[in-house]
């Protein structure tokens, strides 16, 4: 058994160490060297390609920042690290291409100029795409076997998220040996991060020393200085965007409480559990979705955007005296189908859902424009007990004209033979509004419920002497699942799969639980 420091152990930045143990290789860290002198990123002394596996301590460049090079020069083992950290490491490492690659393109440009060759970048996107389809992610106090002689488990160290301490059983010529990389240790009593885990017995500590020679200074007060940067932000007019962190099952849990009716049947909240994650995960950049356009997050909590969320004390504060019993269920509805997704041909579905469908839901060409197999028309029975199943609202003749010729100047509605002005022209074979005429112009039915902020596109028109009564059935746009049809579901016996299946025509279940780690 042998081990070769390669990086960090002259100076700040970079930790890479070799292990070599009966003939085999790994790496603990493979970090970038920051810095110019004479030992930047001394070379590894074995053909990546020999090397069988890396374990990552944390996320940090320093740590992890060559990866991708790794990879590219041929590199094709397993590389084990926290949840967190191979969350981490896929912003990290793609930004870091980015930088690489924007880097290389501006001196290509200069060089170009001094007819000299352009240089290539250390690494690009495409190697990290590779080296992150490697990444193994683990959980905190397991034991998990690297090769038939090591033995590894990840311990929390407080440093940052997902950041641990490797302890390490070798076992060569039939004597074992625990080895502690430390990694980077954080302090105690720091917010959101946690203390750092203690150990018990080792044969030998690898620790990290940057700052060996010295103490901490005082611990100074991060909420202060938090409050202080928000303070002279919002005095210079500026906008505080907060993004926080969440695993997906912990999401799910602060996001069904406000997407469904708690005291829905089980079945029907774990039909919900496994649309609202199939919503969630299509929206990642990890699986090819775009972030929130209003705020640059993979989700956020606006409803109206993308998904309602609040957090374990919002949720004690809306349930009060029942919040043990409403968060067990909601617990029981995300955890039983944990990792489940719905997916079509094998990719993720839009899972698009409702409140009411009205009797039946929508085609998706007929709202969205764009067609899905899986969104099409479809019965939903049982909605009568949803308060908006049938809906009235009453508009004084002025106020209905004023607010349809705002929307739709061309119209030119005016209060004389306001009847002969205003007629429904087509419907979808759900009973939805396809097309109305007013006055001078024809506009669709979806346009005709957001001028009037209708609860749904199904209506009718009535004129009742001064007053103009619009009748609905339904809310929501009608598309996918209806909550209060799984709801009626449940209750007659389905289970969570047939509700989803129902809704979203020729769909499969899916276990995606090892992606989502």
């Amino acid at each position: 058994m042998k081990l070769t420091f390669i990086r960090a152990d002259h100076e700040v930045t970079g930790s890479c160490t070799l292990l070599e143990i009966g003939g085999h290789y790994g790496l603990i860290d493979c970090g970038m060297e920051q810095g110019r002198d004479l030992f930047e990123n001394i070379a590894i002394p074995v053909p990546a390609a020999q090397i069988e596996f890396v374990l990552v301590t944390h996320a940090h460049m320093d740590h992890t920042g060559h990866l991708p090079l790794l990879y590219k020069q041929g590199f094709r083992g397993t590389v084990y690290a926290t949840e967190a950290t191979c969350d981490l490491c896929g912003i990290m490492l793609r930004d870091a291409a980015h930088i690489q690659m924007s880097e290389a393109e501006w001196k290509g440009r200069k060089a170009a100029r001094a007819g000299q060759p352009a240089p290539e970048p250390l690494y690009t996107l495409e190697d990290v795409e590779g080296v992150l389809r490697l990444l193994r992610p683990c959980g905190y106090g397991k034991r998990i076997q690297v090769g038939e002689n090591i033995i590894i488990r990840f311990t929390d160290v407080g440093h940052l998220l997902g950041s641990a301490c490797i302890e390490a059983w070798l076992t060569e010529g039939g004597t074992e040996k625990k080895i502690v990389f430390s990694g980077d240790i954080g302090n105690v009593d720091q917010p959101i991060i946690r203390d750092p885990t203690y150990l018990t017995g080792a044969d030998y500590v690898v620790m990290e020393s940057t700052y060996g020679d010295r103490n901490h200074t005082e611990v100074w007060s991060y909420t202060d200085d938090l409050a202080k940067i928000i303070d002279e932000t919002i005095a210079k007019g500026g906008n505080v965007q907060i993004v926080v962190h969440v695993y997906m099952e912990d999401y799910m849990l602060g996001v069904l409480p406000y997407e469904m009716d708690n005291s829905f049947p089980l079945e029907a909240l774990k039909a919900q559990a496994v649309a609202a994650r199939t919503f969630t995960l299509r929206r990642l950049p990890a699986c090819g979705g775009t972030p929130c356009g209003r705020c640059g997050a993979d989700v956020c909590t606006d409803s109206a955007c993308c998904q309602s969320y609040r957090s374990a004390e919002q949720l004690a504060s809306k349930w009060g005296a029942d919040a043990a019993y409403y968060s067990a269920r909601v617990e029981e509805a995300v955890y039983s189908t944990a990792g489940e997704v719905a997916t079509y041909e094998g990719a993720l579905i839009e899972a698009l859902y409702h409140s009411t469908a009205g009797g039946m839901t929508e085609s998706s060409e007929n709202v969205f424009a764009s067609a899905q197999p899986y969104l099409v028309s479809v019965e939903s029975p049982g909605e009568e007990g949803s308060a908006h199943y049938r809906d009235s609202i009453t508009f004084p003749r002025k106020s209905f004209i004023t607010k349809l010729n705002a929307a739709f100047p061309r119209a030119e509605l005016s209060a004389k033979k306001l009847e002969v002005q205003v007629e429904i022209t087509a419907r979808f074979a759900s009973g939805r509004v396809k097309t109305v005429r007013l006055g001078k112009v024809e506009v669709t039915g979806r346009q005709f419920r957001k001028a009037l902020d209708l609860p749904s596109a199904n209506f009718t028109i009535e004129f009742v002497g001064e007053d103009v009564r619009v009748s609905t059935k339904g809310y929501g746009h009608g598309v996918g699942m209806s909550q209060y049809g799984a709801n009626a579901m449940a209750k007659e016996g389905s289970d969570y799969r047939a509700i989803l299946q129902h809704y979203y025509t020729g769909i499969s279940i899916e276990n995606w639980g090892e992606r989502l780690k």
